[in-house]
């Protein structure tokens, strides 16, 4: 996607990396997202329809933590992505209405970046369409009690003095229920199930599964209980795991980013030349807290 040197500063333009960003390639790529945002920042305002220069400020500070992510050994998680991806992907998930990281991963994949709704991310989108849905792992000593049917019911009590990684998981479950009333829509899965979904799965031997097989259960039942409600296309986009938000807006997107790479920097105001208005400052690093 991005034409970039090897300390994240771009080739082909009039400008040359600042000392200070030959030193410091992390400097360097950051300053190449708050450039983008701040002569893009009119237009990028334009693809929200409520209140934009929130959201281009929270989709800054999003771009600016993901650049900073570190995994668990301590490495940048997103070293070898491009800052116009980054940045991309961050204005995409706040399209959508979630909060990158918290609410939609962003997964490197060689220089690729790929965006997959975590399950809070996925309930959020659910329920902004109307559905108030639950989901849960059932582990070994659980009480756990279920009957489909006309007389449907599920009965879940975790056994006591449990930690919620003790026991291996036996069942995985969800139910959802429309704001404006209606009947409960639940689903079950046994753990042959859960292993059969898991199966199918791109990433079957992924961190997910590895490290959180309980939340990659719930997540399992949060696509089940989907097949059964009325859900907007953009949530079902994402529910497939799709860059939700991306189908629509990525060529917008696109066009922006790629007229922030091709021209150089705008250069300082002199006297003989009016100072081009910009947007306000932003605190990345302070971000901004509450739902998008």
């Amino acid at each position: 996607m991005a034409n970039m040197g090897t300390n994240g500063t771009r080739r082909g333009t009039d400008r040359r990396p600042s000392a200070e960003e030959v030193s410091n390639p992390q400097m360097a790529r950051e300053n190449v997202i708050r450039r983008i945002f701040r002569e893009q920042h009119k237009f990028l305002a334009a693809l929200f329809p409520k209140d934009g220069a929130t959201f281009v400020a929270r989709s800054l500070s999003s771009a600016i933590r993901a650049l900073k992510m570190r995994d668990k050994n301590g490495a940048l998680a997103l070293e070898k992505i491009a800052p116009e991806m980054i940045a991309e992907k961050c204005i995409a998930c706040h399209h959508m209405g979630l909060e990158p990281v918290t609410e939609a991963y962003l997964i490197p994949y060689g220089n690729d970046l790929q965006i997959i709704t975590a399950p809070k991310g996925l309930i959020k989108l659910m329920y902004n369409a109307g559905w108030i849905v639950e989901a849960r792992a059932v582990r070994e000593g659980d009480l756990f009690e279920h009957e489909m049917g006309d007389n449907a019911f599920i009965k879940h009590r975790k056994a006591s003095n449990r930690r919620s990684d003790d026991g291996a998981v036996t069942f995985g479950y969800a139910f959802a229920r429309h704001r404006d009333g209606g009947p409960t829509v639940r689903e079950v899965f046994a753990r042959d199930d859960i292993e059969a979904h898991r199966k199918q799965s791109k990433q079957a031997n992924g961190p997910m599964w590895s490290d959180n097989y309980e939340g990659a259960t719930r997540k399992t039942m949060i696509h089940a209980i989907a097949e059964f409600l009325p859900l907007p296309a953009a949530v079902m986009s994402a529910l497939s795991q799709n860059e939700a938000g991306g189908v629509e807006i990525s060529e917008e997107i696109m066009a922006l980013l790629r007229e922030a790479k091709a021209k150089p920097e705008t250069p300082p105001a002199t006297n003989s030349a009016p100072e081009v208005e910009q947007a306000p400052p932003v605190d990345a690093d302070r971000g901004q807290e509450g739902a998008t």
